[in-house]
């Protein structure tokens, strides 16, 4: 595959930042997994490990791939990308399981998810390869989302989880997600991306329960 010059900095400068929010969504999934520990649900500390190793896996494949395409080039940072992990580590550190759920496993794989589908195709149309290796990290993306979707509709239903909570969480969430594509317009303009579409993209994912009206 042949990328022009500047078009080749942008996709390295996009797979470095998958990586980082790959690396973010596996420490928090390890840490969602020791809080499933301490709470004997053997079940669900199973999954979050298995989702961190999977999340330490994607990383690694997005940061080799921003070192192959951009030479090796690939520092690059996002300030609301930082923000939304901070959010996530505070709602941890209170031990909040159903935020962080709704954080990492429902809003954050969604992001990755809407991007990593824009790539897929741009990556299929120029013969880029690793055909195989991308069907597996959004096939496993997609399980970790429904698991996510799954557990907040349980939570809702189930425990002292208050609606009207979620439903900020959710909001601010979002209003992070948005100000991260916003940030990242110039990068996405480069590779031929519409943020509108992305934006519109991740609100269909939020359940509907958890929209404010």
């Amino acid at each position: 595959m042949y990328l022009i010059p500047s078009r080749s900095t942008q996709l390295a400068r996009l797979f470095s930042l998958l990586s980082q929010g790959e690396r973010i969504a596996h420490i928090s999934a390890a840490q969602q997994s020791q809080l499933m520990t301490q709470h004997g649900n053997t079940a669900h500390a199973k999954f979050f490990k298995q989702q961190s190793r999977q999340e330490r896996f994607h990383a690694r494949v997005f940061s080799s791939a921003a070192l192959w395409i951009g030479s090796g080039k690939t520092n690059t940072c996002c300030k609301h990308l930082k923000l939304f992990e901070k959010s996530i580590e505070n709602a941890l550190h209170r031990r909040d399981m159903t935020e962080s759920i709704l954080a990492v496993q429902v809003i954050l794989e969604s992001i990755g998810k809407i991007i990593l589908e824009g790539i897929d195709a741009r990556m299929e149309r120029q013969r880029y390869g690793f055909k195989k290796i991308r069907a597996i990290i959004l096939a496993q993306e997609a399980e970790h989302h429904e698991f996510g979707q799954n557990q907040l509709l349980h939570l809702t239903q189930n425990t002292n989880a208050k609606l009207s909570d979620m439903q900020q969480q959710s909001q601010h969430y979002q209003e992070l997600a948005n100000n991260i594509f916003d940030e990242l317009a110039p990068l996405f303009d480069h590779l031929g991306a519409d943020i509108n579409r992305y934006k519109s993209e991740l609100n269909n994912e939020i359940p509907d329960h958890l929209k404010t009206h």
